[in-house]
C-alpha cells in the first residue's frame, strides 16, 4: 500500500466525520467550507483548471525566495530554534511576525521556514520589492494568471500546500501597492 492509499482513507474518515457533525443541523457545504475543514488533515491535488496558476504562483514564490540573502558579510548561521519558534507560534496564532533590528536575519528565518514548507506543496511568498501593480488583479495579470480572483487561488494553495501567506518586508510595501496584499 502506498502513501496515497493512506491519504484516501484519511480523507474518507474526515469527510465522514464532517458529514456526521453536520447531519444534526442540516448543514450544507461548499468547496471552500470543506477545504477549510480539511485543511491540515489531508493534502489535496490542485483543481485542474487552477493548476497553471498555482504552478505560476509557486514558481514566482520560489524565485522570490532565491532573492532573499541568508548571509551577512558571507557568514551564515543556521537558526533551528527560531524555525521551531515560528512553527509553535503559528500553531497558536493566525498571524505571526518576525521582528528585530535591521540585518539581524528576519528575512533569512522567514526564507528558511518557507523553503521547508515549500517541499510539501505550493506556497505564496511575496517580497516587498518584487510586487507589481496596485492591486491583486493587476499583480495576477502581470504574472500571466488566468484566474485573477485571489480567493480561489489562496484556497487552492491552502488545500494542496501550506495555508500561509508569507510576506517579506511587509513594513516596506509601498502604499500604492498595499492592495496586492489586501485584495
Amino acid at each position: 500500500m502506498g502513501k496515497q492509499d493512506g491519504q484516501g482513507l484519511l480523507l474518507f474518515d474526515c469527510l465522514c466525520r464532517i458529514a456526521r457533525e453536520g447531519s444534526g443541523n442540516g448543514a450544507k457545504w461548499t468547496r471552500d467550507s470543506l477545504l477549510a475543514k480539511l485543511r491540515g488533515a489531508v493534502r489535496l491535488k490542485v483543481l485542474p483548471h487552477l493548476a497553471y496558476d498555482i504552478r505560476r504562483l509557486n514558481a514566482y514564490s520560489l524565485e522570490a525566495l532565491n532573492v532573499v540573502s541568508e548571509t551577512v558579510d558571507d557568514f551564515h548561521v543556521d537558526r533551528p530554534e527560531l524555525q521551531d519558534t515560528v512553527t509553535q507560534q503559528l500553531e497558536l496564532h493566525p498571524v505571526v511576525t518576525i521582528g528585530g533590528l535591521p540585518g539581524c536575519g528576519k528575512s533569512a528565518v522567514l526564507k528558511r521556514f518557507a523553503q521547508q514548507v515549500a517541499a510539501d506543496g505550493p506556497i505564496l511568498f511575496l517580497k516587498n520589492d518584487r510586487l507589481t501593480g496596485t492591486g491583486w488583479t493587476q499583480f495576477a495579470a502581470s504574472l500571466g494568471l488566468t484566474v485573477t480572483d485571489a480567493a480561489p487561488l489562496l484556497a487552492e494553495i491552502g488545500s494542496a500546500g501550506t495555508p500561509i501567506l508569507f510576506i517579506d518586508g511587509i513594513d516596506r510595501v509601498r502604499p500604492d501597492q498595499q492592495g496586492v496584499i489586501m485584495p
